[in-house]
């Protein structure tokens, strides 16, 4: 399906789509990261059935797929491209701090990092 949509041009790179998994049955395990796995920015799993113009396959008669275009900003660390993405200033090590687009996720190692930069710095001065 991701490809089928690449190639049409809908979406260039996987971080760039946004899937929804058609699970009528509960087949699949909801605990596993599915987003991470498939290497795209959003995954929700649906237990409706399946809209007609949702990607099926034969090996798979139970579950279907729709992917669309992800909604959000791109972070700049992981280019996932995710709604809660927000301009945060981190300290790059010059004059200014300078203002990135990441996300949570990010923005918290980043900080992290910088923080135990900085920590290494003060002791090591």
């Amino acid at each position: 399906a991701l490809e089928e949509k690449r190639a049409a041009g809908d979406i260039r790179s996987s971080l760039e789509a946004q899937v929804t998994l058609y699970d009528p049955k509960n087949l699949l395990d909801k605990t596993l990261p599915w987003a991470t796995l498939s290497i795209v920015s959003k995954l929700s799993i649906n237990t409706t059935s399946w809209p007609e113009t949702a990607y099926t396959v034969a090996d798979l008669p139970d579950i279907a797929v729709m992917v669309t275009q992800a909604d959000g900003q791109k972070c700049e660390r992981c280019w996932q491209i995710l709604e809660t993405v927000a301009s945060v200033s981190h300290d790059d090590g010059g004059d200014d701090a300078l203002p990135h687009l990441l996300c949570p996720r990010c923005s918290t190692v980043v900080a992290d990092y910088e923080k135990a930069h900085h920590d290494n710095g003060a002791r090591h001065s």
